[in-house]
């Protein structure tokens, strides 16, 4: 039996745009995987802007990464996200600069949402999906230095469950490490300790604002995990990027 596809809605009531990026996203990177035998993102069935409804394939037996899962598995995440920033193009008018990167040089177009919870495994296949703008933030953009993809794949593990203190330090390394090994050197260039830890940043003040939010003693073993991890980070995976 098949199984029913899965549907997507977006707030049009304001204009199109939001949906416009996703459709042309999804769209130009289906054709960019669509030869490549380990990565994938579900085809896009119907798109229906009146509605703001997207209709995607289904994915089948999807399983979420987890931080025990081997290290090819996070070297896979980041040859992916290489790709994506590789291949991943928009038209003119979809094509939107984030403030503070306007001028700069090694823009690419970014996922935008590009945290572990839009990836899973499906059998042999690495898979991608929710290819709309960042779903927090005053900004929208879709053209930006790529730490920002990068952030958003590393900062969700500093703040997983409250209960759950494990943090995949050498799993994360190899994630940046076959990031940076699948770019160009020009992209290499840009990822700096400094550029990275601003992106970090911001999306820590973000996870801090839902922490706000939690129960009590959950924001206390939050609080203790995330300043751990935060020296791990700063002193483990951060010794793997020379630069800057």
């Amino acid at each position: 039996m098949t199984e029913a596809p899965f549907v997507k809605r977006i707030d049009v009531s304001e204009g199109a745009l939001r949906f416009r990026i996703e459709v042309a996203k999804a769209l130009c990177m289906e054709r960019a995987l669509e030869a490549c035998p380990t990565m994938s993102t579900p085809r896009l069935l119907e798109a229906d802007e009146v509605k703001g409804e997207l209709v995607f394939e289904r994915i089948k037996d999807p399983q979420p990464l987890r931080p025990d899962m081997p290290c090819r598995r996070f070297e896979d995440v980041g040859s992916l996200l290489s790709f994506i920033h590789q291949e991943l193009r928009l038209p003119s008018e979809l094509t939107i600069v984030r403030k503070v990167d306007e001028g700069c040089d090694s823009l690419v177009y970014i996922h935008g949402d590009f945290q572990p919870g839009n990836l899973a495994i499906s059998g042999d296949q690495l898979v991608v999906f929710d290819w709309g703008v960042r779903p927090w933030g005053d900004e929208m953009f879709t053209c930006s230095s790529p730490v920002v993809d990068l952030a958003s794949f590393l900062a969700p593990w500093f703040l997983p469950r409250w209960w759950d203190l494990r943090f995949p330090v050498a799993s994360l390394r190899a994630f940046v490490a076959s990031y940076l090994a699948s770019s160009s050197a020009q992209i290499r260039a840009s990822v700096t300790n400094s550029s990275l830890q601003s992106a970090m940043q911001e999306h820590y003040l973000y996870h801090k604002c839902v922490l706000a939010s939690s129960r009590q003693p959950a924001r206390s073993l939050h609080f203790l995990k995330t300043l751990i991890n935060t020296w791990r980070f700063n002193r483990e995976l951060l010794a793997g990027i020379d630069n800057g």
